[in-house]
C-alpha cells in the first residue's frame, strides 16, 4: 500500500509552514490530513484550509488540535512586549491571519483522535510529519499507545543536534517532545543546525511575487506580515525540507544517534548521549543536507 502522510503544523507564525503545505499539496505525497497545533490551533486550521482551497486541494481535510503545551509557559519563550503585542485581543492572534480566512469550514473531529484513527486505519503505511510543537503527537501516543505503535515513522523538523540549543519546536513543549522521542516509534529528525542552510534567495522571492496566482499572492502577503511582526528578513525553508526529504532520498543524510530531550538544566535541548537509557532513544538524525538537491525539488513544485 502507498504511504499516507499527516502533516502536523503550527502554520501562521514562521512562514515556512505555508511553503511546506503548498509543497506537499502540489506533490505526489498522499496527504490524508493536515492537523494544527499550538496557540490558537483553530485559526491555524482555517489558514491552512484557505491556502489549500487556493491551491485547489480542498480534498485534504484540516483538523484543529491542542492549543496548550503540557507544562511550558509562553513567558519562558517570548519577551513580555511580544506577548502583549500578540495577545492584545485577549487571546493569541496569528500574525498572518486574515479576515477572509474566518469562514473556512474545519472538520469537527479533534486532531488527536484523527491521528489515532488514521494510525488504526493505515498502520505501517502512515508517516507523521510534525513541523511544529509535538503536543498533538504526544497526546495521541499517550491516549492510544498500542495503536500509535503501528505508525511507520515520525519525521520531525525540530531540535539542534550539534550544540545544546533549545530549538523552537522542541522548546515550545519539551514534555511532549520527550514523550514522542521515547515512544519506540521510528523517528527521523532534521534539526535547525541542518535546515539553516536552506534560505530563500532574492531571485526565488522575486519569482514568487511574479507567479501571479492566488496561492502565491497569499504567501507573499504572509511573508510581508511575518517580516513586519518579527523583523526578520529572509525566510528559511526549515519545514519544506522535511517534506522534500520524504519525496526524494539523498537530500538529507541521516545517522543513528542516541538523543534525549532535556527537561532540566538544558530545558528544551536535544542532547546527544553516549549510551541509551530509559530517558533517551536511538533515532535517525540529519547530519548533512544538499541544498541544491532540495531546491531542485522545491522550485519544481512551488514555481510550477
Amino acid at each position: 500500500m502507498e504511504e499516507k502522510y499527516i502533516i502536523d503544523t503550527d502554520i501562521g507564525d514562521d512562514v515556512d509552514d505555508a511553503f511546506a503545505v503548498m509543497l506537499a499539496a502540489k506533490s505526489q505525497l498522499n496527504v490524508v490530513g493536515i492537523t494544527t497545533v499550538f496557540r490558537n490551533a483553530m485559526q491555524r486550521a482555517k489558514m491552512a484550509k484557505y491556502l489549500l482551497r487556493l491551491i485547489g486541494r480542498e480534498d485534504i481535510p484540516v483538523i484543529a488540535g491542542i492549543d496548550t503545551p503540557i507544562v511550558q509557559k509562553m513567558q519562558y519563550l517570548l519577551p513580555a512586549e511580544m506577548l502583549e503585542k500578540e495577545e492584545r485581543e485577549g487571546y493569541y492572534t496569528l500574525p498572518q491571519y486574515m479576515p477572509e480566512m474566518e469562514d473556512e469550514k474545519i472538520v469537527s473531529e479533534n486532531a488527536v483522535d484523527f491521528i489515532i484513527n488514521m494510525a488504526e486505519k493505515y498502520g505501517n503505511n502512515l508517516v507523521l510529519v510534525p513541523i511544529g510543537p509535538l503536543t498533538n503527537i504526544a497526546m495521541a501516543i499517550r491516549k492510544a499507545p498500542k495503536i500509535m505503535k503501528k505508525v511507520k515513522e515520525i519525521r520531525i523538523i525540530g531540535g539542534n543536534y550539534s550544540v545544546a540549543h533549545p530549538e523552537w519546536n522542541i522548546a515550545c513543549d519539551p514534555e511532549s517532545a520527550k514523550v514522542v522521542f521515547t515512544s519506540g516509534i521510528a523517528i527521523k529528525a532534521i534539526g535547525i543546525d541542518t535546515t539553516m542552510r536552506c534560505p530563500l534567495s532574492d531571485e526565488q522571492l522575486s519569482k514568487l511575487k511574479n507567479l501571479g496566482n492566488e496561492s502565491s499572492a497569499l504567501i507573499c502577503n504572509m511573508i510581508e506580515k511575518w517580516t513586519a511582526h518579527y523583523n526578520y528578513v529572509r525566510p528559511v525553508m526549515h519545514d519544506p525540507l522535511v517534506l522534500a526529504s520524504c519525496l526524494e532520498d539523498g537530500i538529507v543524510e541521516f545517522e543513528k544517534k542516541i538523543i534525549s530531550v532535556s527537561l532540566s538544566e538544558f530545558r528544551g535541548c536535544t542532547i546527544v548521549r553516549g549510551a541509551k537509557d530509559l530517558e533517551s532513544a536511538e533515532i535517525d538524525v540529519a547530519v548533512n543536507v544538499y541544498p541544491e538537491k532540495f531546491f531542485k525539488v522545491f522550485d519544481k513544485l512551488i514555481f510550477n
